[in-house]
């Protein structure tokens, strides 16, 4: 009998993969219709039909949602891999550091790296002059090398980004280079880091002034590697980043030291008693504390940190008044 069953089981697992395949067959026509027609990768609209009625099809047999869930955010992540579409144009990513890394990783070989400090393998100018889309993936503060300047000069006529995590003066500036220079200039906010699935992945994109039709390239180039593309001005973007970013930097400095501060009062070893949210709460805040100086730029570039922090720490004071008292 359970010889039987399992030769039963065997079974529907060989027809599951076969469907499988089908329907990854048909996806990938899809991804070519839709880059016949310039349609954007990904279309949320459809993923949320396609979704109700997994979960309606799922409530009549008998599955379980968070089984239907699971397997249909599996089978869309794996169908919009299959309908990437590569950059057609040449990259030069200006950096070395974790998020221009990130970048190089999705982008693949169509990118090339290049830095202003070390010693490159191959000299910005050079770069600049062999690729059609230039992303500087540096800090802003490469926005005072007379190097860096004056290698611009070799992006006239190209596409050049930023990535910058405020917008600001910095902003300000590349927009006026790219006015006097000659190179169409849409910023950048990759909202992420470290190892990339773009699947669950935002990009922002800013335009400027002088972005013209190179707006529409690069957006059709992020969401052509499976991003999820948000346009934004560049003030919006900043006061959207105090909240979302500023206000999460300093809770999540601020809960380390008060970990360690209480530690030390209380005379205990907290590590010993961490929760499962806190532990997912440690590992985030681990993480971006690693970097000390991306956290203290992203405080003292956005105009708009100061309000946010001020903010907060006022929220701080409310809460810890309403569930104990200020004493």
């Amino acid at each position: 009998m359970l010889d039987e069953l399992r030769t039963e089981i065997d079974r529907l697992d060989e027809q599951l993969l076969l469907l499988l395949s089908k329907r990854m067959e048909v996806a990938r026509r899809i991804g070519e219709a839709k880059a016949r027609g310039e349609a954007p990768l990904r279309d949320e609209a459809r993923e949320a039909v396609v979704r109700g009625k997994w979960l309606e099809s799922a409530a009549r047999l008998g599955v379980p949602a968070s089984l239907a869930e699971g397997l249909l955010s599996l089978v869309l992540r794996e169908s919009i891999r299959s309908q990437l579409r590569p950059p057609r144009e040449s990259i030069a990513v200006v950096g070395s550091g974790r998020m221009a890394a990130a970048l190089l990783s999705v982008l693949g070989s169509s990118a090339v790296s290049t830095d202003f400090f070390g010693e490159p393998g191959l000299k910005p100018c050079d770069a600049f002059s062999s690729s059609e889309y230039i992303i500087i993936a540096t800090r802003p503060s490469v926005l005072g090398s007379a190097a860096f300047r004056e290698s611009l000069r070799c992006a006239s006529g190209k596409v050049v980004s930023d990535v910058f995590s405020a917008k600001g003066s910095a902003f300000k500036e590349l927009e006026s280079l790219s006015q006097s220079v000659g190179f169409n200039y849409v910023s950048l906010h990759p909202l992420f880091s470290g190892a990339v699935d773009p699947w669950e992945e935002v990009m922002v994109v800013v335009p400027s002034a002088t972005s013209g039709d190179a707006l529409g390239r690069v957006v059709r180039l992020w969401e052509g590697l499976g991003f999820r593309v948000v346009t934004s001005d560049a003030d919006y973007h900043d006061r959207a980043m105090a909240v979302a970013q500023v206000i999460h930097h300093l809770y999540l400095a601020a809960l380390m030291r008060a970990l360690e501060r209480a530690s030390r009062e209380l005379g205990v070893d907290y590590t010993r008693f961490v929760t499962h949210s806190l532990k997912s709460t440690l590992a985030v805040a681990e993480r971006i504390m690693r970097q000390p100086e991306v956290v203290r730029e992203i405080q003292s570039t956005n105009r708009y940190a100061a309000i946010a922090r001020r903010l907060g720490v006022e929220a701080m004071k409310e809460a810890a008044e309403e569930l104990g008292g200020a004493s």
